[in-house]
Order: structure tokens, then sequence, then C-alpha cells
């Protein structure tokens, strides 16, 4: 067993203790457990106690980043969320009624990054494409329906 796929090991770990302890993404919870189990017992549980001993202080370092960087970008998904609430007219939200979402964001911030890449950034340059063709059409309409005045 190599040192990065026991760094794997201590981040699905990490996420596992994380999602039971919440009780959000269950199903998620028993497949990443049903994963370890099976890489523990192919490689053997021993070389995995003692690679991760070997290496403890590395790991810690790893895994403190891993969760660093989790942190850091819920932060920035939180303040996503609570814009596109406030700008569609509901009520303020209390992060303690969405702990599971910021867990999930936390503990799952690659997948997270890379969902808000494909889905939210790219939905937020449609509508800015849109609101400059929009404009476009406007100015268009526009100049071939001058304003009437009120005072003609």
């Amino acid at each position: 067993m190599d040192f990065f796929t026991l760094i794997g090991l201590v981040v699905v770990v990490i996420a596992l203790l994380a999602l039971v302890a919440t009780e959000t993404y269950l199903g998620a919870a028993a497949v990443l457990f049903v994963a370890l189990m099976y890489v523990l017992f192919s490689y053997g549980i021993t070389p995995a106690v003692t690679l991760l001993m070997a290496n403890l202080p590395m790991l810690l370092v790893y895994a403190s980043a891993y969760i660093g960087a989790g942190v850091v970008w819920s932060f920035f998904k939180w303040d996503r969320f609570v814009a596109r609430r406030a700008s569609s007219g509901y009520s303020q939200p209390a992060w303690k009624d969405h702990k599971g979402s910021i867990t999930g964001w936390t503990v799952w911030w690659p997948f997270s990054i890379i969902s808000y890449v494909i889905g939210d950034l790219l939905a937020d340059v449609v509508r800015w494409i849109q609101n400059l063709f929009g404009n476009i059409y406007a100015k268009i309409a526009a100049r071939h329906y001058p304003v009437v005045r009120k005072d003609q």
C-alpha cells in the first residue's frame, strides 16, 4: 500500500465520520464503508496500520489541509446559497437547518467544486450571455419604436 492510497483511506474515514455524525448521505457513507473494508482486506489491515503509524505526521497535515479547504469552500457555497435565496425573496436561512448541505460541501468539496464549475458557473455564463444579447435586442427594438412622450 503506497502513501497516497493511505491518504485516500484517511479522507474516506473522515468523510464517513462526518456523514454518519450528521446523519446525511447515509447511502454514500455505506458505499464508502464497503469500499474502505474492501481496500483494507485486499491490502491487509496490518500493512495499513504500519504505514499509517510511520507517516502519521504527514497524514495529519494532509487531512487538516483537506478539511481546511473544505471549510473554506463551504463558506463560499453558503454565501452563494444565501445570495440566491435572498434574490428569490425567501427568508434568511439558518445554518442550523442546513447542516447536511454544509457538511456535504465540506467533506465532498472536490466534487462540489466540479459540480459548481459544470453547473452553476456555466449557468451564470449562459445568463450573462442572455442578458448581453437581450440588451442588444432591446436596443434594436427601441430604435424602431421610439418612445412616445406624454406631452405630445
